[in-house]
């Protein structure tokens, strides 16, 4: 073994000289390598054949080029069989790696939604716990009731009401300056109003009252000029009980050099039906009105229950209250609708009926002789006469008129039975100037359904005008 070791031993260099001079990079050095492939043969040859001295030692030097060939030509074939064998094997171990890593992440993704899945289902049914034990607790607890909501208002009656103030009433005008004072509950009149004053181009101021800075008491030197310097002024507060004198201090400012509309006692119901109407129509029925009663000797109102009175109006002064706020330093109310003036108090007797008393919807009866109460039956005109004490002036007839506006019906509210049409109404006590009590009380009483003859001519009959 030891021999045959020898034996391949030498005949490696040789073998691997032919090998190396079939690659490429013996190729390159084919020219210098040529005659050492030539000594090498002739060294194999030349010992086989008998050994010469002289020969030996060129076979000796064949021998020795051989090795100094193989020694160098069989690094360069192993190092480069290496490092091919390094790189197949690395290119073998990365593709394994990767082919192992892609499956990895195959079975990541695979494996990360049953994962997720978890947590998302644990969420969902914690959620669907805790909504069970919500209507558990719901259905535990007595059920509150729902609250009313509140009925919002059509803001289109109430923007066609103000138009047709602004227009036929108030005869708002290019350039004029407008006020329009306002509290919380009147906030939605007063944009109406202020909506159609800025419409025909009116310099436009609104002033808004808060409830926290209610009532009003003072009357400021600002709001004084402001008031005073308005061409028109519109009035939605001051029908507390404590501000009075603010609103008389308002209306006094407001006709100094201009006008002045009072809506303080009007809620929104009753803009959008008392003041939504034809103010040309109004107008003529009271001229209509004034034309056949003004100036007459005897006026004789009559109707069911009773009502019998005989009057004289002569030399007393009529109103038309139809809503022509036009003119300079004139104040008036709105709604609108009604004639009225003050009865002469000596003559005015008789008895009458009447279905309401002031904001009271009562029947009852008040007898009048010569001008003053002489007796009325009924436990709320009772109670008012007793209330008047020893006021001279407060028994006294103050007032007869008769109502206009289409709109307005005898209810809770006097000054809108004041304007109900074809309702006859007599006030006692104060007659606003007009006649002779200046009494500071005040009482109405409306009769429906009424006929007014004056001079023998009928002008309604049965709650109906006849004119």
């Amino acid at each position: 073994m030891a021999t045959r070791k020898k034996k391949s031993a030498k005949k490696t260099p040789a073998r691997a000289a032919k090998k190396a001079a079939k690659t490429a990079p013996a190729r390159k050095a084919s020219k210098k390598a040529a005659p050492k492939k030539v000594a090498a043969k002739k060294a194999v040859t030349k010992k086989a054949a008998p050994p010469k001295k002289a020969p030996a030692k060129k076979a000796a030097a064949g021998k020795t080029a051989a090795k100094k060939t193989s020694t160098k030509t069989a690094p360069k074939t192993t190092a480069a069989k290496t490092a091919a064998a390094k790189k197949a094997t690395a290119k073998k171990t990365t593709a394994k790696k990767a082919v192992a890593a892609k499956g990895a992440s195959k079975k990541a993704a695979k494996k990360a939604p049953a994962k997720a899945a978890k947590p998302a289902q644990d969420e969902s049914a914690r959620r669907e716990r805790a909504r069970a034990l919500r209507e558990k607790v719901a259905a535990a607890k007595p059920k509150a009731q729902p609250k009313a909501r509140p009925k919002r208002r059509r803001p289109t009656n109430l923007i066609e009401a103000a138009e047709r103030a602004a227009k036929g009433a108030l005869r708002v005008k290019p350039g004029e300056r407008t006020v329009i004072l306002t509290d919380t509950d009147r906030l939605d009149v007063a944009e109406a109003f202020a909506h159609w004053s800025h419409h025909v181009r009116s310099d436009t101021t609104l002033l808004y009252y808060p409830d926290s800075m209610r009532p009003i008491r003072g009357f400021t030197g600002q709001l004084r000029t402001l008031v005073t310097d308005a061409d028109m002024t519109i009035l939605l507060v001051g029908k507390h009980d404590e501000e009075n004198d603010f609103a008389t201090k308002v209306r006094a400012a407001g006709v100094d050099r201009g006008r002045l509309a009072d809506l303080a006692a009007l809620d929104v119901d009753q803009v959008e039906r008392l003041v939504n109407v034809n103010y040309a129509e109004m107008q003529e029925t009271g001229r209509k009105i004034i034309e056949h009663i003004s100036g007459a000797r005897e006026v004789r109102v009559t109707a069911p229950g009773g009502t019998d009175v005989t009057c004289s109006v002569r030399g007393r002064r009529w109103v038309n209250d139809n809503g022509d706020i036009s003119q300079r330093g004139h104040a008036g109310t709105l709604p609108t609708g009604e004639c009225y003036t003050a009865p002469v108090e000596q003559g005015f007797s008789g008895p009458i009926h009447f279905q309401a008393l002031d904001a009271e919807r009562v029947d009852g009866s008040v007898t009048f002789d010569n001008g003053r109460v002489s007796d009325s039956d009924g436990a709320a005109i009772g109670a008012v006469i007793k209330a008047l004490g020893r006021d001279p002036g407060a028994k006294i007839i103050g007032e007869i008129g008769l109502g206009t506006n289409p709109n307005a019906v005898v209810s809770d509210h006097p000054e809108e039975g004041e304007k109900a049409y074809g309702v006859v109404h007599f006030a006692i006590g104060n007659s606003g100037g007009l006649g002779t009590s200046k009494s500071k009380h005040r009482h109405v009483v409306f009769v429906e359904k009424a006929t007014v003859i004056a001079d023998g001519v009928t002008i309604l009959r049965d709650g109906v005008y006849d004119l």
